[in-house]
């Protein structure tokens, strides 16, 4: 290793650390359409993204059957991401359904909660209202953004979540239906990004300046 490599490994401790987007995200949900549980996971395994990811991520302007789409006898739809660990989440990407011609199909509001371990309150499929037992409340997110037109489209609302948490919960409020009714909302893909810990990249700066002096002496 020579003095510049070591000289690169402290600069990247010194430099802000890169967000990654979560990978592994698992979701389960109160409803959905179809019953059975087989769309609540096209949320999160990228069914419908046609290149990229995050900020850069293309969603294709495709059926409705490739999101998650809630039940129409659920009053009191929502939506719980596991996302495999604890990690320190920066931001959300939403990509919506097909919220401009078919206005019935895209959400509208949400109330978003995290925890870092699982309140296990809330069954996956049981058409009951989302219970909000031991959960932190983040907040609400008032008008999601709907697809912006008939071509492929990235992320329709991004939000700076900014919590350590490792489930995050949608409640969700209102759909862009006639009346704002939550029933029948649709969503597209959800990913979240993780900030590394400054330590993480420390260690390496360390590891690289340690080796230096060992080749050395």
């Amino acid at each position: 290793m020579t003095l510049f490599t070591a000289i690169a490994a402290a600069a990247a401790f010194a430099s802000p650390a890169q967000a990654a987007i979560v990978a592994g995200v698992t979701a389960t949900a109160g409803s959905e359409l179809f019953g059975d549980g087989t769309t609540t996971s096209r949320m999160v395994d990228g069914t419908g993204i046609v290149s990229g990811e995050g900020a850069g991520g293309l969603h294709a302007h495709g059926s409705f059957d490739d999101d998650w789409r809630v039940g129409s006898v659920a009053n009191n739809p929502w939506v719980k991401f596991d996302l495999g660990a604890t990690v320190d989440v920066g931001n959300m990407f939403v990509w919506n359904s097909l919220g401009s011609g078919l206005p019935d199909f895209a959400i509208r509001e949400i109330d978003i909660y995290y925890a870092t371990t699982d309140p296990g309150n809330n069954v996956n499929l049981s058409l009951a209202a989302f219970d909000a037992t031991d959960w932190t409340p983040w907040g609400t997110v008032a008008e999601m953004a709907q697809i912006p037109g008939a071509a492929d489209y990235g992320p329709t609302t991004t939000t700076a979540l900014n919590v350590n948490a490792r489930y995050i919960a949608f409640d969700i409020k209102k759909g862009w239906n006639t009346g704002d009714s939550p029933a029948n909302s649709a969503i597209a893909e959800v990913q979240f990004d993780a900030i590394p810990e400054p330590g993480t990249m420390g260690l390496l700066a360390l590891s690289g300046l340690a080796l230096l002096r060992r080749r050395r002496a």
